[in-house]
């Protein structure tokens, strides 16, 4: 976090026209988003939107969470749910709305799901499935996996391999890298759910243009909405090659 830090104030001093970045903690980059706006420079925040930016694209955290609980009510059916979440820091405040939203709506669907713990895994594959390994020994009911972090993600499919727990293990992942849809489709996760980056990509560069061109953030019918919604996707086991043709993803 702190090395966007230093590549956001790098920007803005080589006279950058507008910075894009995935500010996810408020705290640490109200300066350098404040000297941007001192300095004239448009800010548009990436799946994260802290004070003084001046519009963000990406997900909405209570809603994306929304999304998770549907993932998950799918994939168990009628069958036991006793869940973790696993995230990339307990302090990332996104992914703290996003689990508060998913407990919410899921024990609203089903009242009789568990939840473990809310765990962090430090973008590192390794600590997230020996956090798991140990969740699992020390609560044998354990069967249901919330991923928010990428490598997390990735972490959690060795760990289901690792323990050959294929068939009994519900394994939410998030985004769409190669290694996740692999797993996927070779059983040690149960199904993904997209960020949208490729539609975030797109949709940023004509929000920025727009910026540029002098066009105002606002709810007006001209102007730029503050949040620019992307699109995300629920992929199972069915749904991956012909999102990977659409994307043109190759699995190797």
């Amino acid at each position: 976090m702190s090395e966007m830090v230093t590549l956001t104030e790098t920007a803005l001093t080589n006279g950058a026209d507008i910075i894009l970045g995935a500010f996810n903690d408020a705290n640490m980059f109200s300066d350098v988003i404040a000297r941007c706006t001192e300095a004239g420079v448009p800010v548009i925040g990436l799946w994260g939107a802290p004070d003084g930016v001046d519009c963000s694209v990406g997900i909405d955290p209570k809603s994306f969470g929304e999304k998770m609980a549907e993932a998950v009510e799918i994939a168990a059916g009628d069958g036991p749910i006793n869940l973790v979440y696993l995230q990339t820091l307990l302090t990332h405040q996104a992914q703290n709305i996003q689990y508060a939203s998913l407990h919410d709506t899921l024990l609203a669907a089903r009242p009789d799901a568990v939840f473990y713990a809310q765990e962090e895994c430090s973008s590192d594959n390794a600590k997230a499935a020996d956090k798991l390994a140990a969740i699992k020994l020390a609560n044998p009911e354990f069967n249901v996996c919330v991923n928010a972090d990428g490598n997390g993600t990735i972490g959690c499919a060795a760990f289901v391999e690792d323990q050959g727990i294929e068939d009994e293990f519900i394994g939410i992942g998030i985004d769409d890298a190669v290694e996740t849809l692999r797993a996927i489709k070779e059983g040690s996760l149960t199904c993904t759910i997209t960020q949208g980056f490729y539609d975030g990509g797109y949709k940023s560069v004509y929000i920025g243009k727009s910026l540029l061109e002098g066009k105002t953030v606002g709810d007006g019918d001209d102007q730029i909405p503050f949040l620019t919604l992307t699109e995300n996707e629920i992929l199972f086991a069915e749904d991956i090659d012909e999102y990977c043709k659409f994307m043109g993803i190759d699995l190797g």
